[in-house]
């Protein structure tokens, strides 16, 4: 967050992922919208969490992160690949 700032970029929204995060997104009252192009791969702790306790991959996106963590909001599409260059 600290570089993302450094950059002058001012996020509109900031929002930690945790759990159905991703479906907490969606009820915002803001007109907010994101775009998933890739799912990162399931960190091995889930793998054994998933394995070890018999829990599907759904259920076990719903129950935790899975390493997803931050949702940055911003203002321009230009703002957004700047975002995910500082990430990368």
């Amino acid at each position: 967050v600290q570089t993302v700032l450094k950059a002058g970029i001012s996020p509109t929204n900031l929002e930690h992922i945790t759990g159905h995060g991703l479906q907490k997104l969606m009820r915002s009252h803001r007109p907010l919208s994101y775009q998933l192009e890739e799912v990162l791969s399931v960190p091995e702790l889930f793998l054994f969490v998933e394995e070890t306790l018999g829990i599907s991959r759904k259920e076990l996106s719903k129950i935790f992160n899975c390493g997803i963590g931050f949702a940055f909001f911003v203002r321009t599409e230009k703002e957004a690949f700047e975002v995910v260059a500082i990430a990368r």
